[in-house]
């Protein structure tokens, strides 16, 4: 009896954020996308109530913070599909994009994370706050409502 092989598994992501990914793209490449200018983001995850500020990496409020200002930055990109080997960036718009699960996502400017993560009493960013200084807010669910438990009516 052959070998035979074994069929196709499904397109599995390894973490939650590219699933982000996906989604992101569809809503950057749609005519519907009010974002029609060149920018960088920096996509997040966040399972619970809030993202906490420490999710965004110093690093990564470093490339952001740089590509917006005149000095700029030039990114390196894997080029796995005919993309061009480095992408220079100066003085664009640079955000930070949050899904937030069963609500949406929203698009921050990373100048405004960064005033918000500073004078925040909070270590964390909730949906509601992130809404509120967020450029972009797209929402993909409505989140669950919960109610009181009540007796059906006789």
């Amino acid at each position: 009896m052959q070998n035979e092989p074994l069929p196709a598994l499904p397109r599995q992501h390894k973490t939650k954020e590219a699933d982000f990914g996906l989604t992101f793209r569809t809503w950057w490449e749609s005519p519907a996308c009010p974002v029609t200018w060149s920018a960088s983001f920096e996509l997040k995850q966040c399972e619970g109530e809030a993202l906490p500020f420490s999710e965004v990496k110093a690093s990564q409020v470093a490339y952001a913070t740089r590509i917006a200002s005149p000095r700029g930055a030039l990114v390196r990109v894997q080029g796995l599909r005919g993309e061009p080997d480095y992408i220079g960036m100066r003085a664009e718009a640079s955000y930070i994009a949050i899904s937030y699960a069963g609500r949406g996502f929203v698009v921050v400017r990373a100048a405004a994370f960064v005033r918000e993560r500073d004078a925040s009493p909070r270590r964390s960013l909730s949906w509601e706050r992130a809404a509120a200084i967020a450029e972009h807010v797209v929402k993909t669910r409505a989140p669950p409502i919960h109610r009181p438990h009540q007796k059906p009516r006789s």
